[in-house]
């Protein structure tokens, strides 16, 4: 799909930071970057299979800055992780092309 600037940027970054969180936290364990699209939403996830953690008690500064970029370009952020790794997902709504 066509991207701002600005929404092409903040993917970047996402990409960039959820990488390096899962190298210096997931000890680089399966790191992966998928990208999909379908029904007019951009999905981007960056995983590893480290050990995981509790995103409810430790959305740490740089989690928090990655979900404040995302949502200003109105995108979805969500973290999901546990005891077999993490995935980081973002969602944006694009128009695909024909």
């Amino acid at each position: 799909p066509e991207l701002g600037t600005s929404e092409k940027i903040s993917i970047y970054r996402f990409v960039q930071e959820g990488l390096n969180n899962a190298y210096r936290h997931g000890k680089g364990k399966g790191q992966q970057v998928r990208a999909t699209t379908k029904g007019g939403k951009l999905l981007v996830e960056v995983l590893d299979t480290g050990p995981g953690f509790d995103p409810a008690r430790s959305e740490g500064l740089g989690l928090a800055g990655l979900r404040e970029r995302i949502e200003s370009i109105g995108g979805q952020f969500e973290t999901l992780s546990g005891p077999g790794g993490t995935r980081l997902v973002i969602t944006l709504s694009v128009e695909e092309q024909p």
